[in-house]
């Protein structure tokens, strides 16, 4: 004899839910069936893991975060400095006399 699965509650955003709802009705599915199907696939796809675009997600971020904390100790000027050094490279290459303007 097979037991009635118990029912179980779930707490999801008015945008998640809207999503599942859309994609329910594009699937021809219940919004039960559409939740129910996306969990089993991501079990078929991670293998029981985390499924690989959440890695990537949580990867992406981590990213995001160490980028963040690297412009912050960029100078805010970096690029235009560097075009000075390049012309002042360009005119040791042809010979002038160059000199440094210290703009303090």
């Amino acid at each position: 004899m097979e037991k009635t699965p118990p029912d179980m509650k779930v707490r999801l955003s008015a945008d998640l839910r809207r999503k599942i709802s859309d994609a329910a009705q594009e699937n021809n599915r219940t919004l039960n069936s559409e939740i129910v199907f996306r969990l089993e696939a991501s079990f078929r796809e991670g293998g029981g893991q985390s499924a690989p675009i959440v890695v990537q997600a949580s990867e992406l971020e981590a990213l995001r975060g160490q980028m963040r904390a690297l412009e912050s100790r960029v100078p805010v000027n970096l690029v235009q400095r560097l075009n000075q050094v390049d012309k002042l490279l360009e005119g040791l290459e042809r010979g002038e006399i160059v000199t440094f303007a210290n703009k303090g």
